[in-house]
Formats: C-alpha cells, sequence, structure tokens
C-alpha cells in the first residue's frame, strides 16, 4: 500500500505577493497586484539613466531603503517632464490618458494585473 501523499506546505505570502516583509511589506496591504505593479516599475527604474534613482530602487528592492524615500532631484525633474508631455496632449488625448488611468486604477483594486491597460 502507497502511504498518502501531502502537498508540500505553501509559503506565506506578504501584501506585495512575495514573501512577508519583502521590499513592499505593508505599502498597499490587501492590493497585491498594486504591489506587483511598484514592484514591476521599482525594477525598471534600478536600469535608470538617472543614478540616484537607480540606487533607490535597487536600494528598495535589497531591503536598504523604503518606496517612500524617493530622491527629491528625480521627482520633481520626472514630474516636470510628465507635465510637459501632458500639456502638449489635446483635450481628447488627455481624456483618453484619464480613462486608461481610471481603468487601471480599477482593475488593480478588484485584484487584476493591469497589463491590460498599459499604454505603449
Amino acid at each position: 500500500m502507497t502511504p498518502p501523499t501531502s502537498s508540500p506546505p505553501t509559503p506565506p505570502v506578504g501584501p506585495d505577493g512575495g514573501p512577508p516583509g519583502g521590499p513592499l511589506a505593508g505599502f498597499a496591504p490587501g492590493h497585491p497586484a498594486v504591489a506587483r505593479v511598484v514592484l514591476d516599475g521599482l525594477q525598471r527604474l534600478t536600469t535608470s539613466p538617472d543614478p540616484d534613482l537607480s540606487r533607490w530602487a535597487t536600494d528598495v528592492l535589497a531591503g536598504r531603503a523604503s518606496v517612500r524615500d524617493v530622491p527629491g532631484g528625480s521627482v520633481g525633474a520626472a514630474a516636470e517632464a510628465a507635465a510637459q508631455r501632458l500639456a502638449a496632449l489635446d483635450d481628447d488625448q488627455r481624456a483618453a490618458l484619464a480613462e486608461r488611468g481610471r481603468a487601471l486604477a480599477e482593475d488593480l483594486l478588484r485584484g487584476g494585473s493591469g497589463r491590460g491597460t498599459r499604454h505603449g
């Protein structure tokens, strides 16, 4: 007779979809999809041409910094560039961008991945 087999234990999962206490622990409690999108963005930022931003993202992912401690100059420059791009859009483009943002937020809050709402 074959002894019964049991499934391996399921490892605990933190709010970022990774292990508890991971780099985004507590950042988006109850919304692992939101945390996954932030984690994906952090991984992309590790290759940023801005050395402060790249170092920060690397440090957050390694658990040496908080996701809330973004280098000030990096955010200011990025916000200025985004404001300039937004100002260059016409009303229809701005409305379409706002709708994509709403759809992304709704999808993430429902537990989706947000992948179907990315813009090119």
